[in-house]
């Protein structure tokens, strides 16, 4: 996603937070490997909608998942989460 690719994954992990389903990327579920085959096709038959949707994917990456928006949420939390100091 980063790299400005549409994404095929399973519903695991964090994929189902940042994967929506036919606008970054699709949501396959690991026991359907038709479906595999329909999005992988899809993807490489239609360059236009893959790089619509690798933008979309690394926009969601740029706005939420940077190091620097990762540190300052464990900053966060930490601060949260430390004693008080009086």
């Amino acid at each position: 996603m980063a790299c400005g690719l549409p994404v095929i994954a399973t519903p695991q992990g964090f994929a189902p937070e940042i994967i929506i389903d036919g606008f970054n990327g699709y949501i396959i579920e690991e026991e359907s490997p038709h479906l595999w085959a329909e999005k992988i096709k899809i993807i490489l038959d239609d360059s236009a909608l893959a790089e619509k949707m690798g933008k979309a994917a690394q926009k969601v990456i740029k706005e939420n998942y940077t190091l620097d928006i990762f540190f300052q949420r464990q900053w966060a939390i930490y601060e949260e989460f430390q004693p008080k100091i009086k």
